[in-house]
């Protein structure tokens, strides 16, 4: 009779890839915006905090894509252990009350918005009014008009003034590394520019982004075989495998 333990579950294998790619729950937390308590309960295969099985296999595909594991096959062992396990029937319920407050808002809000749109035009005639008839008084209406449109004029232009400025200004700025990354499979990359804050993002095909730093860049990518990469204008190409982890500095660390 064979062993329990031995059984390979959905659970112990997205446990066994992400440490095998020395991820940690947080790491997965932070990439697929899942509490780290969602994750322990698949990995202890403890499916009783989800609402339905439509979430745990949600979860399940999300997670495997992260730690570069395979989805397929992390979702098949989940349906041959859970063949007989019936969905909960109040999602139906839960959709249609959430599609009825969301119209109810909507109905609202262009309530609200008539509203105030009526007391704008209300507001502006009142104040139109008092100064047209001030105008009037004080014979002056030809001055007041050139008034307001010179100082609309003098605005305007001190806009523009301040826009070709701050264009100006970071035009300037010296970048030591742009970095372009041309996507064309699926990945997460987890981007460090001048030792600032990480940030963590999910990029899809057809996707360009550049990164420039004026000192240093730092890039761990989880899909090295989906994106081109170009540094300072040379071409890198694919610097990996498909599902294979990297990290990268710009420049090269002696």
């Amino acid at each position: 009779m064979e062993d329990e333990n031995n059984i390979e579950t959905v659970g112990k294998y997205i446990k066994s890839e992400r440490e095998r790619h020395n991820f940690t729950q947080n790491d997965i937390a932070g990439i697929t915006k899942i509490s780290p308590a969602y994750i322990q309960a698949l990995e202890d295969d403890n499916f009783l905090p989800f609402p339905s099985s439509y979430t745990i296999k949600g979860y399940i595909k999300s997670i495997a894509e992260a730690i570069g594991a395979d989805e397929f096959y992390a979702l098949r062992l989940y349906e041959s252990a859970n063949k007989n396990i019936s969905e909960i029937k109040h999602e139906d319920i839960v959709k249609q009350k959430f599609i009825e407050e969301h119209q109810k808002l909507i109905k609202l809000k262009k309530r609200l918005f008539i509203s105030a749109a009526i007391i704008i035009v209300i507001i502006f005639g009142i104040i139109g009014f008092i100064n047209i008839k001030k105008a009037i008084r004080t014979d002056n209406i030809s001055s007041n008009l050139f008034s307001v449109f010179s100082a609309r004029h003098k605005l305007v232009n001190k806009k523009k003034l301040l826009k070709n400025k701050h264009n100006k200004n970071k035009s300037n700025i010296y970048y030591r590394v742009i970095l372009k990354g041309n996507v064309i499979r699926k990945t997460w990359v987890d981007v460090s520019i001048d030792n600032s804050r990480q940030k963590q993002s999910m990029l899809y095909p057809g996707t360009v982004k550049i990164w420039k730093a004026k000192k240093q860049l730092r890039i761990k990518i989880g899909n090295a075989g989906g994106i081109l990469l170009s540094y300072n204008g040379k071409y890198l190409g694919k610097l990996g495998k498909n599902k294979e982890v990297i990290t990268l500095n710009f420049p090269k660390q002696k």
